[in-house]
């Protein structure tokens, strides 16, 4: 993102303005699908697409990537629309982790002259995710469902070779970062949180849960009161401190359906106890 300083300065840039990583690729019309949010929605300060994360150069599958947020809004997989988020949810994402990537996002040139000094003053790990949040300080983004931006992971990336601990005191940081910077748009995080939480009290996705636990942790969970409002959240708490431990002790020895009927049985408890009718 320091070539966006550079990139800034060229009178000829246009209206609108995109990244591509060296390494990953747009899904033929991802540009045409971001611009016509931004037209459908004036008041976007930018748009995104959903990520796929692949782990070769051919996407023979992808894992689909959203913003935390977006497993609040009805079964992800049967969202297609593009969404309109308002600033304090895109911030409420952020301070639970990335919510986009520098390769799924289209920006209105003038946006992001206004929020690009965050990234040139920034640590380049937590460059990306501030710039986000600041995005979300000057208005509403566009979000498109649909995965259009194929982004490539390595063997080498820093989420894939550190420890879950290291991460949550990564991510600590950041979100510290991201606490601070909501404060000056008067916007209390762990007040979003609530109001968010709040209408699905007992039955949050799954997918939802695992992030806020595996992103954030107990600690700050606990300090933030949001604990009462995470379905079974303490079991789910001792699976997961189970599940590392026994990931790298039992895993390399244990045959694969072991693996596969606990992750079921994970899936089971921190799943909302379903509503019989009458």
């Amino acid at each position: 993102m320091n070539h966006a300083h550079h990139l800034l300065t060229l009178p000829e840039l246009g209206e609108r303005v995109a990244f591509l990583c060296d390494d990953d690729w747009w899904a033929p019309g991802h540009l045409a699908t971001l611009g016509q949010a931004l037209d459908r929605h004036p008041a976007a300060v930018g748009a995104f697409a959903a990520g796929g994360y692949i782990e070769s150069e051919t996407a023979v599958a992808c894992q689909r990537y959203w913003p935390a947020v977006m497993w609040l809004r009805g079964e992800p997989g049967a969202t297609v629309e593009t969404q309109l988020l308002p600033g304090d949810e895109v911030l409420a994402a952020c301070w639970v982790h990335t919510p986009f990537h520098f390769s799924s996002m289209l920006l209105r040139t003038s946006v992001l002259r206004e929020a690009a000094a965050i990234v040139r003053d920034s640590h380049p790990a937590h460059a990306d995710r501030l710039l986000f949040a600041r995005l979300a300080l000057l208005g509403p983004l566009a979000f498109a469902p649909a995965v259009s931006a194929l982004i490539r992971r390595h063997e080498g990336n820093y989420c894939r070779s550190t420890v879950q601990r290291e991460i949550q005191r990564a991510h600590a940081v950041v979100r510290g970062l991201v606490t601070d910077l909501a404060g000056q748009g008067g916007v209390n995080i762990t007040a979003v949180w609530r109001r968010l939480l709040e209408p699905r009290r007992g039955t949050l996705p799954t997918d939802l849960v695992n992030l806020l636990w595996d992103y954030v942790g107990r600690e700050p969970l606990e300090a933030a009161g949001l604990m009462p409002f995470l379905s079974r959240g303490r079991a789910h708490y001792w699976l997961k401190r189970w599940e590392r431990w026994s990931w790298q002790v039992l895993v390399p020895w244990a045959p694969p359906i072991l693996h596969r009927t606990y992750l079921r049985l994970r899936d089971r408890l921190a799943r909302p106890p379903e509503r019989r009718a009458g």
